[in-house]
């Protein structure tokens, strides 16, 4: 288990990058990036989200057993959001919704992290299509920016590589391969977050109000 102090550290650090770019709000979703902050060693097969704003409030969203009952989160956060991963499953049929969107909810309930992860960047570009034409031409650039996600076969062999390291089986040409998909991630998603803030900007609203708006939640589930 890392410092948790140590980790608080790199949130500083983190915050004094923010500061330089007029970086709002800082969405992390990598397991391995999620425990370089936070302190906990979260499930890398399940999503998870650090989120840490401008003004150093930090808070967790995981799966993982972080919270004892009267005592405060083993992390380094400041605030800790648990869920059961499981509940996605409960039916559906209690809703107003059509058999056929119920049906693709239970589907979804079996993807895996990664999987799903692309399945919801598709219903975000979907979206955005359908109502690109109410949109300007710079919200919709920035659109398109927020809802890029990695090409399949980049998110495919990343996924090979992280299991591989799990197993403790990578190679070290591998392991550097990874190294550099993981950069390629990060800053994939430092670009989505200066998206996200320019067209906060841009609608005059918060980066919570316009999470909001797109339906992003901390996941990736930005």
């Amino acid at each position: 288990m890392l410092n948790l102090d140590n980790c608080r550290e790199r949130q500083q650090r983190l915050l004094k990058v923010m500061e330089q770019d007029s970086i709002d709000l800082a969405v992390i979703t990598n397991p391995k990036t999620v425990y370089y902050f936070s302190g906990v060693l979260v499930n890398p097969t399940l999503p998870h989200a650090y989120l840490l704003d401008a003004s150093g409030k930090s808070a967790l969203l995981t799966d993982a057993p972080v919270l004892d009952p009267g005592k405060k989160p083993n992390a380094a956060a400041g605030k800790v959001e648990m869920y059961r991963f499981h509940s996605m499953e409960r039916d559906n049929t209690v809703t107003n919704w059509s058999q056929d969107v119920a049906a693709m909810l239970k589907a979804a309930a079996q993807l895996d992290a990664s999987e799903l992860e692309r399945f919801i960047s598709e219903l975000l570009a979907l979206r955005a299509r359908r109502s690109i034409s109410d949109l300007s031409r710079e919200e919709s650039v920035l659109l398109q920016q927020i809802n890029k996600g990695l090409p399949p076969d980049v998110q495919q062999r990343y996924d090979t590589l992280r299991n591989k390291l799990s197993e403790e089986t990578i190679a070290p040409d591998e392991h550097q391969e990874l190294i550099a998909l993981n950069d390629q991630i990060e800053e994939a998603d430092a670009e989505r977050v200066k998206a996200l803030t320019d067209l906060a900007q841009l609608r005059n609203i918060s980066i919570t109000e316009l999470m909001d708006e797109l339906g992003i939640l901390p996941p990736s589930y930005a």
